[in-house]
């Protein structure tokens, strides 16, 4: 399996098992599975070393069905729902399944029969999440707001932006700081999460670059960003980033 957010392209976040009709017939069968990082391996004895076919044979156009349990939590904080496999007759099981039910189950057409036609790898992907990137700068107020946030690739624009009343996080931060300046930036666009993100986001104030790398937002930080910053409500991920010169506008 592969998914987008992982760096090697390889999705860990699965134990992949047959079903129980599945794993009768492998047993029968006299085949060998091996868990793999990122899937399964399903070895078939051949009658001998220059042959693909079966031991055993196979009926003709056996259908076999593994079950995906989900084994990584936060799998859907970076996984695209809106764009999951459509291959392999790939089902999702409802939210209301009982806890012990897998993710997913696929069902596998595969003739392991013919000697010239080894089965081939079954690949499973999943698409990472793109989401708005926010950042919350809180700065001391003689900074006044000639602040930017710029990448420094040149990949990503970001652009300030006023927080309006329903923002839970400016609204916490001017709480929390009340005689400081919060300010907000937001990408132009929505950015795929990886598990390895960028470090040229870099802080400015007016020519001065003051901050040469600044954290990445992590998926755990969801919010939706009001209406403002498009027609509707868009999903992001958020991250606080400090420059108080002055200690004594620190939080007590």
């Amino acid at each position: 399996m592969t998914h987008g957010y992982y760096s090697d392209g390889r999705c860990p976040d699965f134990v992949v098992t047959p079903d129980a009709a599945t794993a009768k017939l492998f047993r029968n069968h006299r085949c060998v599975l091996r868990p793999r990082a990122d899937g399964l391996a399903v070895y078939v004895p051949v009658e001998s070393d220059t042959s693909a076919k079966p031991f055993i044979a196979f009926a003709d156009n056996r259908v076999f069905s593994f079950n995906l349990r989900l084994c990584n939590t936060e799998f859907p904080l970076y996984t695209d729902y809106t764009d999951l496999p459509n291959n392999y007759g790939f089902r999702l099981n409802a939210e209301e399944s009982a806890p012990s039910a897998p993710f997913a189950t696929i069902d596998i057409p595969n003739d392991f029969n013919p000697p010239a036609s080894p089965p081939a790898d079954i690949k499973i992907s999943f698409n990472a999440q793109q989401l708005r990137w926010a950042y919350y700068l809180v700065a001391d107020q003689t900074h006044g707001k000639d602040f930017a946030i710029i990448d420094g690739l040149g990949k990503t624009a970001f652009q300030q932006s006023q927080p309006q009343s329903e923002d839970r996080v400016a609204a916490t931060l001017a709480g929390q700081y009340p005689n400081a300046t919060v300010l907000r930036f937001i990408s132009n666009e929505a950015i795929p999460c990886r598990e390895i993100g960028t470090d040229k986001i870099q802080l400015w104030l007016g020519k001065n670059q003051i901050i040469e790398s600044l954290p990445n937002p992590s998926y755990r930080n969801f919010l939706q960003l009001d209406p403002e910053t498009g027609p509707k409500a868009a999903d992001a991920i958020f991250q606080i980033v400090n420059y108080i010169t002055n200690s004594t506008l620190m939080k007590g």
